[in-house]
């Protein structure tokens, strides 16, 4: 009983390993695509505000962004329902052998390989959430710059937009008549 659930373990392991290892693939290319992206020469200052907004703002950016934040909300949503499958196994292992679940502590009743692949499957899941969190570092401040590049922009563009409107003659208003006696 005891190999059994600790071979469903594993798979579950696995399964994570391969949904972190396509996270940071699809994290590996968002920050491509983002250095890409800052990187890019601006344009001549003299362009109109809206022609820098519109080019600041491509659509390629926003379908890159939201494919980004779509897959990674998936990947999330697996992790986290398989982790609720695993700390029932967990929890079944810890009933079983009677002690806390820590993966070190199930050598003296699990056979040798089962362990030895557990504790490989368990460092493996920390690196690779560790490189999860290292893109997350590296990612999201570049996200946020890029927010406010565009809110620059945008700024500019309503502050030029008034004074446009500024020098621009008004027309007069017809007068009309309001009868208030019906």
């Amino acid at each position: 009983m005891l190999e059994n659930l600790a071979r469903e373990l594993i798979g579950l392991y696995r399964e994570d390993l391969a949904d972190y290892g396509e996270l940071l693939d699809k994290m590996w290319e968002y920050e491509l695509f983002l250095e890409g992206k800052t990187d890019s020469p601006k344009g001549e200052r003299d362009e109109s505000p809206s022609l820098q907004l519109l080019s600041r703002m491509d659509e390629n950016f926003e379908k890159e962004l939201f494919s980004f934040s779509t897959c990674r909300e998936e990947i999330f949503t697996r992790l986290r329902d398989r982790k609720a499958e695993t700390d029932k196994i967990e929890n079944l292992i810890s009933q079983e052998t009677g002690i806390p679940f820590e993966t070190s502590r199930l050598k003296p009743v699990l056979n040798q390989s089962l362990y030895e692949e557990l504790q490989l499957l368990v460092g493996e899941l920390k690196q690779r959430m560790g490189a999860v969190l290292q893109k997350d570092e590296v990612i999201i401040p570049r996200l946020r710059m890029e927010l406010e590049a565009v809110k620059l922009e945008l700024h500019r563009f309503q502050g030029a937009k008034r004074t446009k409107n500024a020098y621009e003659k008004t027309v007069q208003r017809e007068a009309r008549f309001i009868d208030k006696t019906k």
